[in-house]
């Protein structure tokens, strides 16, 4: 085990830059093209259909060895196969002309609470190829493996810039509370946490009225601290529950997901439509930053050009997500599912100085690890000394490099040190 010298109390306020995206609606977009990935993790997908065929928004595509799906986000003819740079990778796809038709194949809905099985839920959860919206993309059925005490609705949104799920909640709501109940059949969880910022009063405005028509089930507001990064799961369960856990909440008895994840939910189980589309904030140096509703895996170019196209001419990068967790690229590529942002930033090249050993990073940071003594074991090649410094912890929050005031990507490089770790692990267990 490593000796913790700092233990963080700190969370950071860090400027959001969404007041004027708060209060813009979202808008729509149907691309032209959408680009579906043929792999997921490095693996090749099961191909179910071909190129020529038509299909419709929902039309299963491909599936993965655990029989997990990929769906047509729009209708319309298969085009080609193609190499495509993804939010997540290079990999090859399935290039799809949208017809604009937006005709969909629908699942068949679940019906009334009382009249449908645990089993039907939990196979409705998993092959609607539903996952973590936050950005992870967790397929969201392997959280519900096993019974639990707590539902907890993440809508905190903590990211700068990122507004698109706080404008899907208060337009939707009801599709949030609509999957509550089956989720509570599911788990048999007693108590459900809906978990929003304290200055989004609208929001929780709309979950407070929404729960007292639900009063059959105890649904209790929860307003955190405008704080960074208030939105990871490990700082809501702390928050909420009171309590820590290893790798996962269902060590404390407490599933969460996001509001986003929810409202997918709730249109599956009530309309039997699977989640092909997501609401993304594009902003940063475009000329009309909003959020819009688009298929998924739409070119991040085309939501620029949709906004109005960049504001500037000088040399950009583009985020997917948010700008202390997403990744940035300086070419074009396409979005995921999950992907909740798509930001573009100028291309600045600051000076890295000598590292200060002021101890920012350390009392910053959310899992109380030490990125400067990580950083120092990695120049090393010190593989024991990061195994016993829990390299592999970190949540990739960006915090380190945020505080640095040495300009140093420490983020970057305790994410190499996390690699190193797991890859060093597994080989211990073979």
């Amino acid at each position: 085990m490593s000796f913790h010298l700092f233990k963080s109390s700190e969370k950071l306020t860090i400027p959001s830059n969404k007041e004027e995206l708060l209060k813009k609606p979202y808008t729509k977009f149907d691309p032209e093209f959408v680009y579906v990935p043929l792999s997921r993790n490095g693996k090749s997908l099961k191909e179910i259909r071909s190129v020529g065929d038509y299909v419709a928004r929902g039309t299963l595509l491909a599936l993965d060895d655990d029989k997990f799906p990929i769906y047509s986000s729009v209708s319309g003819y298969i085009k080609e196969k193609k190499e495509m740079e993804f939010a997540n990778g290079h990999m090859q796809a399935f290039v799809i002309q949208n017809d604009h038709k937006q005709t969909f194949e629908l699942r068949e809905p679940l019906g009334k609470v009382s009249e449908v099985s645990k089993e039907e839920i939990y196979k409705a959860i998993k092959y609607s190829g539903c996952i973590g919206f936050g950005g992870a993309g967790f397929p969201t059925y392997k959280k519900y493996q096993k019974p639990a005490q707590y539902l907890i609705i993440n809508a905190v949104e903590c990211e700068p810039y990122l507004a698109c799920d706080y404008l899907m909640g208060i337009s939707h709501i009801s599709l949030v509370f609509a999957a509550i109940p089956y989720l509570l059949k599911l788990t048999g969880a007693q108590k459900v946490f809906f978990v929003a910022k304290e200055d989004r009063e609208l929001l929780i405005e709309e979950a407070i009225n929404e729960s007292k028509k639900h009063r059959n089930y105890c649904v209790e507001v929860v307003k955190v601290p405008d704080a960074y990064p208030m939105g990871y799961e490990r700082s809501i369960v702390s928050y909420v529950l009171h309590k820590t856990y290893d790798k996962f909440p269902i060590e404390v008895g407490a599933i969460v997901n996001n509001i986003y994840t929810y409202m997918m939910l709730g249109e599956r189980f009530l309309y039997g439509t699977v989640p092909v589309t997501r609401c993304l904030t594009v902003a940063g140096l475009v000329k009309k930053p909003q959020s819009v509703l688009a298929p998924a895996w739409t070119l991040a170019s085309d939501l620029i050009k949709f906004c109005g196209g960049r504001s500037t001419k000088k040399p950009t990068i583009v985020v997917d997500g948010g700008p202390m967790t997403g990744h940035a690229h300086r070419q074009d590529f396409v979005t995921c599912l999950q992907s909740n942002g798509v930001l573009v930033f100028r291309d600045v090249h600051e000076r890295a100085e000598p590292c200060w050993h002021c101890g920012d990073c350390c009392s910053h940071c959310p899992m109380d690890l030490q990125p400067v003594q990580i950083q120092m074991a990695l120049k090393r090649k010190d593989i024991d000394r990061l195994i016993a410094l829990n390299a592999d912890k970190c949540i990739n929050c960006g915090l380190c490099s945020y505080v640095c005031p040495a300009h140093i990507d420490v983020s970057n490089n305790v994410q190499i040190a996390k690699a190193l770790v797991i890859k060093a692990k597994r080989g211990e267990k073979k």
